[in-house]
């Protein structure tokens, strides 16, 4: 999780051989701790507006989802509101 969060969107980083991505990283560690809602919020910010990205555990989630997956897991995580918030007021075009 610390090590995504200092990778730019473009930059990789080798780790046991694999190329990884910031993407990569947060998938990775929803997948070894799957409660911790800061994991989702920080994948979710990582998405271009309409876009979804895959759990390693098969689901398929789109931005607004991870903030929502972040509060059903913690009610009292202010940055999952605070981001949800903001794509929830962005005007359609």
């Amino acid at each position: 999780y610390q090590l995504a969060l200092c990778l730019s969107r473009e930059e990789t980083i080798q780790l046991d051989g694999r190329m990884m991505s910031k993407q990569q990283l947060f998938l990775e560690a929803i997948s070894l701790s799957p409660t911790v809602s800061y994991f989702y919020v920080a994948l979710g910010a990582t998405l271009s507006e309409g876009t979804t990205i895959r759990l390693l555990d098969g689901r398929d989630m789109s931005e607004q989802q991870l903030y929502l997956e972040a509060i059903s897991l913690d009610p009292n995580n202010s940055l999952a509101y605070n981001n949800l918030g903001c794509i929830l007021s962005k005007p359609y075009v």
